[in-house]
């Protein structure tokens, strides 16, 4: 499951921290890049604005900070402005390591 919460500068805010929803997504371009993912692992999501193929493109690292793929760009560019312009905390988790599906919660 991935969360998106409130980014804040003060602690105080951030044990305020609510999950305002879920999705899943898939990982695309595995094929390409050397990281895997476990069951249940969690994987970090980073925008990549200067992505040559896709502006919107967020790239999924492993526990390790290998590269695992990206999410669909269908998904990409609805969450390309809320992590540009911080407006919510991404975090993912990989249910199925070998399947590469994502969840997401919001």
């Amino acid at each position: 499951m991935a969360t998106f919460l409130d980014i804040s500068d003060s602690e105080d805010e951030l044990d305020n921290e609510v999950c305002i929803g879920v999705y899943r997504g898939d990982i695309v371009g595995i094929r390409y890049y050397r990281g895997t993912v476990n069951n249940n692992e969690m994987v970090s999501m980073t925008r990549e604005p200067h992505n040559p193929y896709d502006r919107n493109a967020v790239r999924i690292d492993n526990v390790y900070g290998i590269q695992v793929g990206h999410i669909k760009r269908e998904l990409a560019r609805a969450l390309a402005d809320v992590m540009d312009n911080r407006l919510a905390r991404l975090e993912g988790v990989v249910p199925f390591g070998k399947k590469q599906h994502l969840y997401h919660a919001l």
